[in-house]
């Protein structure tokens, strides 16, 4: 296994969640050889690039800013920060088909979905799951949506309504 340097300034020592570190231990295809230096961390990941991102959220290092005027939040992994920066504008590509709230990531739906409030909601949503053709099942994704697609942030997200670029 390969390891990088600890870093010179340990903020905090647990930045990975039980139920994150599980999520990405079943869906990994590859063993994750770059192990996290910090002792007392133990997360481990399959590039180096995800290592490096991870070790700047031990230090609270955050070069990534959101550009939105007035926003200014800071981010260890520039994907985190592009994420970030979708909320601002209101772009919410997954439905639910149940109360038909709209949300911005998958895994708020799937958090909605599993809530009490959510209850309801999770029985309509299981019967219009769309399928995808290699057997995988995306839960609360567009039905003209492929894994291949993703949101267009110049598309008309006003209400509904949105765009997918391939």
């Amino acid at each position: 296994m390969d390891t990088t340097s600890v870093p010179t300034h340990i903020a905090k020592v647990n930045v990975t969640t039980p139920s994150t570190a599980d999520a990405s231990q079943k869906r990994r295809k590859q063993p994750a050889n770059f192990v996290c230096p910090v002792p007392g961390c133990g997360s481990t990941f399959t590039r180096h690039f995800n290592l490096k991102g991870h070790l700047r959220s031990h230090a609270e290092e955050k070069p990534f800013q959101c550009k939105w005027p007035g926003c200014g939040k800071g981010f260890a992994r520039q994907h985190d920060c592009k994420r970030h920066e979708q909320l601002h504008l209101n772009i919410r590509p997954y439905p639910c088909e149940g109360c038909k709230k709209n949300f911005a990531r998958m895994d708020a739906l799937n958090r909605h979905l599993r809530s009490e409030g959510g209850a309801e909601c999770r029985k309509i949503q299981d019967e219009v799951t769309v399928p995808i053709p290699d057997g995988i099942e995306m839960k609360g994704q567009p039905a003209d949506a492929s894994p291949s697609m993703k949101p267009d942030p110049d598309g008309p997200w006003q209400g509904n309504g949105g765009g997918y670029v391939m």
